[in-house]
Parts: C-alpha cells; sequence; structure tokens
C-alpha cells in the first residue's frame, strides 16, 4: 500500500474503533453518554495503536519513494553528462545523500503531526458523536440503532481533519498526505536534478507541458529556462510562478523538468491557454466524481460496520451506484479515462 493509502486506512481503523464503542450498552439509558466519555480514554488507547501500526508503516512507504525518486533524477543528469563527458565533483553523492535524508525527515515529522491532529480531532469526533445521539434517542426521533448508523455515515466524507491551511479550509488526512507525499517526490527529484546540474554546471531547463494544466503552471509550460542565468537569452526560472503554493513545480504541481541543450529539438511544447482551461476543468470534474464515489463507498462501509438496518444500508448502495453511473456517463461524454483506482476504498 501506498503512504496515502495507508492513513485513509488509519483513518477507517479509528473510525471503526469509535463506532465499536458506540454500540457498546444501552443507548438512551440514563448512563450510556456518561459511560461513552468515561471510555475516552480506552478509545485513545486503541487510537494510539492504530496510528502506531500504520503511521510508521506510512511514513516508511514514503521516505522509501522519496529516496527512489531522488536518486532517479540524479541518474537522468548523470547520463546527460556522460553524454557532454562531464565528471561529477568529489563529495557530490555525498551531497545526494544529506538531500534525501533532508526530505525524508521533513515528511516524517509532517506525518507525525498529522497523527496528532487525527488523533485530537478523533476525541471531539466521538464526544459530539455521542452528544447527537444521546440527543436524538431522548427526543425519540431515532432508535439506538437507527441514531447511530445516522450519525457515523456523516462521517463519509472524511470523519478526521488532518490539516488547517491557511484559508481556513480543512484537509482529510488522505488528501493531506497525498499532498505531502505527491509534493515531497516531485520536490526532491527536482531538487536532486538541480544539484546535480549545478555540480556539472548545466544551466538550461526544459519544463514539461500538459494539456490540463492548471492556471499558475500554463503559461510557463513547455518553455526553456535558466536556473541561474549563466545563459543570455532565457528567462531565469525564478520569473515564473515557481516557489508559488499553487505555481510551477508547486503543491501537487504534475510538471517536470530536464536538461536543455542551446539548439536542440524541445520535447515539449507550449499548449495554448483557453485549452488548457478547458480541460483543467474538465479533469477537475473527473477528480470530483471519484472523491464522490469514495465518500459513498467510505459511507457503505461504515453504516455496515454500525449495524445499520437494511433501508440503511440500501441508501449507501444506491448512492455508490448512482455516482458510479455519473462517473460512466463524464467518461462518454468527456472521453477522458477512467481511474478506477482513484475510486477505491481500502478495507
Amino acid at each position: 500500500m501506498t503512504a496515502s493509502e495507508l492513513i485513509y486506512q488509519l483513518e477507517t481503523d479509528i473510525l471503526t474503533n469509535m463506532i465499536r464503542l458506540l454500540k457498546r450498552g444501552s443507548v438512551g439509558s440514563a448512563t450510556w453518554q456518561a459511560e461513552k466519555l468515561a471510555q475516552l480514554g480506552t478509545l485513545r488507547a486503541m487510537n494510539a495503536q492504530a496510528v502506531k501500526t500504520n503511521l510508521k508503516k506510512a511514513i516508511a512507504e514514503a521516505q522509501k519513494e522519496i529516496s527512489k525518486r531522488g536518486r532517479m533524477g540524479a541518474a537522468i543528469i548523470d547520463a546527460y553528462a556522460v553524454i557532454e563527458k562531464l565528471k561529477l565533483p568529489p563529495g557530490a553523492d555525498a551531497k545526494l545523500d544529506q538531500l534525501l535524508g533532508m526530505f525524508g525527515n521533513q515528511t516524517a515529522n509532517e506525518f507525525n503531526r498529522m497523527g496528532a491532529t487525527m488523533l485530537a480531532s478523533a476525541d471531539k469526533v466521538y464526544v459530539s458523536a455521542a452528544e447527537a445521539i444521546e440527543a436524538q434517542v431522548i427526543a425519540g426521533a431515532k432508535t439506538g440503532r437507527q441514531a447511530i448508523a445516522e450519525t457515523v455515515s456523516g462521517w463519509s466524507k472524511g470523519g478526521l481533519k488532518a490539516f488547517t491551511d491557511r484559508a481556513g479550509r480543512q484537509w482529510t488526512p488522505e488528501a493531506y498526505a497525498q499532498v505531502i507525499t505527491r509534493t515531497t517526490t516531485a520536490n526532491v527529484r527536482r531538487e536532486a536534478q538541480f544539484e546535480r546540474m549545478d555540480e556539472y554546471g548545466m544551466d538550461l531547463i526544459l519544463v514539461s507541458s500538459h494539456a490540463d494544466a492548471r492556471p499558475g503552471c500554463a503559461p510557463y509550460q513547455g518553455r526553456v529556462y535558466s536556473l541561474n542565468g549563466k545563459t543570455k537569452g532565457y528567462p531565469l526560472l525564478s520569473e515564473t510562478s515557481y516557489g508559488e503554493p499553487d505555481g510551477l513545480f508547486g503543491c501537487n504541481c504534475r510538471h517536470s523538468s530536464t536538461v536543455y541543450t542551446p539548439g536542440q529539438k524541445k520535447t515539449f511544447e507550449p499548449y495554448p491557454l483557453g485549452e488548457t482551461e478547458e480541460k483543467y476543468k474538465v479533469s477537475q470534474q473527473q477528480r470530483q466524481l471519484e472523491r464522490s464515489i469514495r465518500e459513498a463507498k467510505r459511507g457503505l462501509q461504515l453504516a455496515q460496520e454500525s449495524g445499520g438496518d437494511d433501508a440503511t444500508i440500501q441508501h449507501w448502495k444506491d448512492r455508490v451506484s448512482g455516482r458510479q453511473a455519473a462517473m460512466r456517463d463524464f467518461i462518454d461524454e468527456s472521453g477522458r479515462t477512467r481511474r478506477r483506482d482513484r475510486e477505491q476504498i481500502y478495507k
């Protein structure tokens, strides 16, 4: 399993722990809510074990991928150097190891912070759920079983939070893990390349191009840039959106770069901005549909775990089927390739 899949599994394990404790006892009795609050220590111990098991594996997988991508990036530059008959200066490999170690440690720290945030979020979600379930049963609106099933099914969009950004948006553990892993592996590959290029005295890069590039990257893709201004006639990379979170090589950016020699044939070209804008919108529609399918599948999974009645379970089955049908219609209309792996949940 990938790091983000392991984090998704961790969140599922924590949510399952909460469901199992909420199901204990007689919901609506005079002591039920007090019992749930008294079990908070038990929940914390269960969740801490889940974090210990899954987070260690997730960090190991992320660090393995970071090392792999970084060494691949350096190897690409080494291959160009062989063609140009350039020699690697002494100590370059030691610098690469240091770079990979730095990125690996940063990733471990981010994942550990995410784990701590998830544990704190679990406490709040659990207490809130106990209060909501108790209120519904006392009011006579639901049976205990129905109240639990309805409450926990609301966790399908991501019951726990792992990160809150500067704009106040809350990220689910899976989404945040994907951002960390995708961005870090891309960064380490690029930084390894740039460091190697500096060792060899190389200066120019060609940025890759994608038909559905995001707005912050689209104006700069498929073009040649100078890393440090040594080559006249080419704009500096620093003059682009490079360094901005939603810019070139920023968070979740899919662009890469290759060494460029003046006069060589370019393997990438820019796309018309109007075309990239429209295709980017379509790609984001597909991502939203993929998320909606995962949400419905998780809702079904949680409803089954909570012991929901036949009507509740059938509701979630119908929701899964309906969203899969919407995806099929979208694929037929857009002509895009369906990515079933992005619709999968992990048990």
